[in-house]
């Protein structure tokens, strides 16, 4: 793919779905998974190849990112740069916690978190959950309303301008102010906030309890499996579940003229590395669907990273500068993954693809050429999906470890039963997974799940019902692809897709930035 696509498309990516506090980090070398492939980690790899996709899924996931654009894939893991911290030496600062510290923050976790009635083990309450979707469809609105004023800034078309000012831009406005009020009221966004504010301001009256309590999530002795190569990782999970069964994602479309505009807001160290001028116009539109997926991880506590009351026996060693980009042993850690599907590139007909420049090939855009190196080993049986996988978010019923509305990687065998996993603690993953409320039986639970999105094509379905309507609406434009037609081409275009028919390539990590780190506060006291 031309070069100047490549970061174009990469410009306007990072300005979509970058949030305050992360970073877009795209990896330079093919990813790409199967939905039976995924499949296979939610119900726990067993055959070899299944054991390969999981490997190979842990590894992508727990990649430690450097802050830059492009991420190359290497041997630094998460799981040991969190356990050189809680397991380290370091110094924590002297804290009191009273009886009444103790009956506040048992309150505040009790609002966010209830024991599974099958496995005694802490999950998310119900109004978490709710909490939790309603965000992730606030998210979602903004994305859109920022994808499209990326669009018509660098359109010169005046109608498109206008509709955009008249009907586009309130609509999406008026959508954003609805997803707002049902997040703080069917999603109970202050009493949330307000629990997490108190385990945060609790955690630092007790450093040590803290420290301990952290410090638990995760023995690289116990937790960590072996694949058969002996190459050990730590399970990690996604949510929702059954995302690659969604009927609906949204869609993306870069056409040759918008190029240009984003390269005139692209970094100049990688415009002069990469020697890229212009776009050639051989390009005709660069299109696909994607959507992000939530990790999991129960062993890891961010937390760590954002208290101030600990710092290394070594003064001069530091995780995080807190910059942006941030810089240091750990920048940031990957939050989600952006998966794509139906890829389709059109060019002109006769036109020769640029030659491959190394260190700028989006991985999913190799998918395109005959060296493609997908990560799932080959064809798989398929799996039967359950009915209920693929309509709803809550799958207590079929796992405990499913219970907080994505899963965990099962353990080997070996290594520990699957029954006797923690479940995912939200108090250490991201928040933004939507998952379902809890099953009717439960008091109070079935005007809440009347009132939340209880299926996963709903995080989505009516903002690309939205979008498409506005697209043909609009006045002298080309509807925007939901999904995107498929004539057949005119002889002065030529057509190549990929990752259709269930298989997804992975488009970009969405990376949680670390705050400056350690950063010990000083009027605590130490010893």
């Amino acid at each position: 793919m031309d070069a100047a696509v490549q970061l174009a498309l990469m410009e306007k990516l990072k300005a979509v779905l970058a949030e305050p506090g992360t970073f877009i980090s795209f990896p330079t070398v093919p990813l790409s998974f199967t939905s039976d492939g995924l499949a296979s980690i939610i119900d726990g790899a067993q055959t070899p190849g299944e054991l390969q996709i999981q490997t190979s899924w842990l590894g992508a996931v727990n990649q430690v990112p450097s802050g830059e654009m492009l991420m190359s894939l290497s041997d630094r893991y998460l799981w040991n740069a969190f356990a050189s911290v809680v397991h380290g030496p370091v110094k924590l600062a002297q804290g009191t916690f009273s009886a009444e510290d103790q009956a506040a923050l048992a309150a505040a976790e009790a609002t966010l978190y209830r024991a599974d009635p099958a496995t005694g083990q802490r999950v998310p309450s119900d109004k978490l959950k709710a909490y939790d979707q309603h965000r992730d469809v606030w998210f979602g609105w903004n994305q859109t309303l920022r994808k499209r004023e990326i669009e018509v800034a660098d359109s010169a078309d005046p109608d498109e301008r206008k509709y955009w000012d008249e009907v586009e831009r309130p609509t999406y406005l008026g959508k954003i102010r609805e997803a707002e009020d049902l997040w703080r009221v069917a999603g109970f966004r202050q009493e949330i906030d307000a629990a997490y504010a108190t385990v945060k301001a609790f955690a630092a009256r007790g450093p040590s309890q803290s420290w301990t309590q952290w410090g638990s999530r995760l023995s690289l002795d116990i937790d960590a499996q072996s694949d058969l190569n002996s190459v050990k990782s730590v399970p990690t999970g996604f949510s929702p579940v059954d995302f690659m069964h969604a009927g609906t994602w949204p869609s993306f479309t870069l056409g040759n003229a918008e190029v240009g505009a984003l390269l005139a807001r692209a970094p100049a160290d990688l415009l002069q590395r990469f020697a890229v001028t212009g776009v050639s116009p051989d390009i005709v539109s660069v299109s696909f669907e994607y959507t992000s997926v939530t990790i999991l991880r129960d062993w890891f506590a961010p937390e760590v990273f954002q208290a101030r009351f600990w710092r290394f026996n070594d003064d001069g060693r530091l995780l995080s500068d807190g910059a942006n980009p941030p810089r240091g042993e750990l920048p940031g850690y990957i939050a989600a993954v952006v998966f794509l599907r139906n890829l389709v590139v059109e060019r002109r007909a006769g036109s020769q693809p640029e030659p491959v420049r190394p260190g700028l090939v989006l991985s999913p855009f190799i998918g395109l050429r005959k060296d493609s190196i997908p990560v799932s080993p080959g064809p798989m049986a398929p799996r039967p999906i359950p009915q209920q996988a693929v309509r709803v978010r809550d799958h207590r019923v079929a796992s405990p470890l499913q219970a907080a509305g994505g899963v965990m990687t099962a353990r080997a065998a070996s290594v520990r039963p699957a029954a006797t996993m923690r479940v995912a603690n939200v108090a250490a993953v991201e928040r933004g997974a939507g998952v379902a409320v809890a099953p009717a039986a439960q008091p109070g639970a079935a005007t809440l799940k009347a009132m939340t999105f209880n299926r996963l094509d709903a995080k989505y379905a009516d903002i690309a019902s939205v979008e498409k309507e506005l697209a043909v609406q609009r006045p002298g434009i080309r509807p925007l692809p939901f999904p995107r037609p498929q004539p057949a081409p005119s002889p002065q275009v030529t057509r190549q897709t990929a990752f259709s028919g269930g298989e997804l390539g992975v488009l970009a990590f969405v990376c949680r930035s670390l705050p400056r780190c350690p950063d010990p506060d000083p009027t605590l006291t130490w010893t």
